[in-house]
């Protein structure tokens, strides 16, 4: 029985028996032979071919995986861009927001400042009616002691009676425009308290 692929030696050995010399055998041996390499580079062809089409399968995966590494990249960076954005812009307005609130508080203080020096004003202004008061009243009380004084002149002394009744009325005149002094006084001083109290 032959086997698969390699020729019948058999045959040889009758040819060689019967002293028949032939070309034809060892032609089918190297066309055999030459089957067999075409076949064997064929495969290998086949195999470096499919490993080359694994390599460039693999190859354009990796590029894929790439590009979309890459546009996930990109979009991240834009995404950061924005929020960069947008925390400048906050930036940007907590700044103007900032700087409004110093020139309301500068304001504030300028008019703080302002009040302060009228309200010293007026408190000037109150204790200097508040000595002229008392300077008043000192006056009022002098005239009442020279009244008094009169009054015992007037006891003591019946001849200087009329005298002594005009120097009486001259007092008693001077006193009550003394009196009418001091209630313009404390008009004054009234109203300078009230607009005291109005600034604070």
């Amino acid at each position: 029985m032959n086997s698969i692929g390699f020729p019948n030696t058999d045959i040889y050995s009758d040819h060689e028996q019967a002293g028949d010399e032939s070309f034809w055998p060892a032609f089918t041996d190297i066309m055999m032979v030459i089957v067999m390499t075409f076949l064997l580079i064929t495969v290998a062809v086949i195999l470096n071919n499919w490993q080359l089409i694994n390599n460039l399968k693999a190859s354009v995966e990796a590029e894929r995986q790439a590009m979309s590494k890459a546009q996930t990249a990109l979009q991240v960076v834009q995404t950061k861009a924005k929020e960069n954005e947008t925390l400048e812009e906050r930036l940007a307005r907590v700044e103007e927001l900032l700087s409004t609130r110093t020139l309301r508080l500068q304001h504030a203080r300028q008019q703080q400042q302002q009040t302060q020096q009228a309200l010293n004003t007026s408190q000037q202004e109150v204790e200097a009616a508040q000595a002229a008061f008392q300077n008043l009243e000192q006056k009022n009380t002098e005239s009442v002691e020279k009244l008094a004084s009169v009054q015992q002149s007037l006891d003591e002394q019946s001849q200087q009676v009329t005298t002594l009744q005009k120097e009486k009325d001259e007092s008693i005149l001077s006193a009550q425009q003394a009196e009418v002094s001091v209630v313009n006084i404390q008009q004054t001083l009234d109203e300078l308290k009230q607009a005291a109290l109005k600034l604070q």
